[in-house]
């Protein structure tokens, strides 16, 4: 399957279950207390505006930059596309602990031209569990969960004899299919309205 997110090798992705401008709202709030002068504007839906393929910056060094948008099909739904390797995995955790609403983390690669190979699911719940599932590869394949399994999760993937195989692309696509997510296609990538960007100027005096 050609996945829209394969043009990366690493692509970070986050769904938040909440409507575009309350995200807005909330993201704002929680970044103007760690940023220093911010950029907003509203625009077409661009992932190259934040960061174009096929990497992605590490963190560390260089302003952030988010993109937030509503996918065709889940009006309901907040999409966040950010240019870190980690999702900006604070964002999303002060976000759900504050606001008690779930958080879906996706942290995926394309093998082919990727060297650290990393497939990670992370849920947080409305009630602040948090279940990860990951399989990344460094010297060699390593497997990891934590927290409690989801209703959509099937476990017996998780016994696969080879490690690579018991989460990768095709299986949590299959769990965002379930949850009516269809991150693989272009639709998801686009929107009926405009996006909203939030770039960092500076840093925080």
């Amino acid at each position: 399957m050609e996945n829209f997110y394969d043009k990366y090798e690493f692509f970070p992705l986050t769904i938040l279950d909440t409507p575009l401008e309350t995200a807005k709202a909330e993201i704002e709030g929680i970044i103007r207390n760690w940023w220093g002068d911010i950029k907003i504007e509203k625009g077409a839906v661009n992932l190259d505006k934040v960061n174009p393929p096929p990497k992605i910056t590490p963190g560390g060094a260089h302003f952030t930059k988010i993109l937030i948008w509503t996918p065709i099909n889940n009006p309901n739904m907040t999409a966040l596309f950010v240019n870190l390797q980690d999702a900006y995995n604070s964002l999303i955790h002060v976000w759900n602990d504050k606001f008690e609403k779930r958080a879906i983390t996706l942290r995926l690669s394309n093998d082919k031209i990727c060297t650290y190979p990393h497939h990670e699911i992370c849920i947080k719940t409305s009630d602040k569990n948090e279940r990860v599932v990951y399989s990344h590869f460094e010297s060699k394949w390593e497997f990891f969960d934590f927290g409690p399994i989801q209703d959509f999760e099937n476990v017996d993937y998780y016994k696969a004899k080879r490690i690579k195989d018991r989460i990768n692309n095709d299986i949590i696509n299959s769990y965002m299919g379930k949850l009516g997510l269809e991150i693989w296609t272009d639709d998801f990538y686009k929107s009926n309205k405009d996006g909203v960007y939030l770039e960092q100027l500076s840093w925080k005096n």
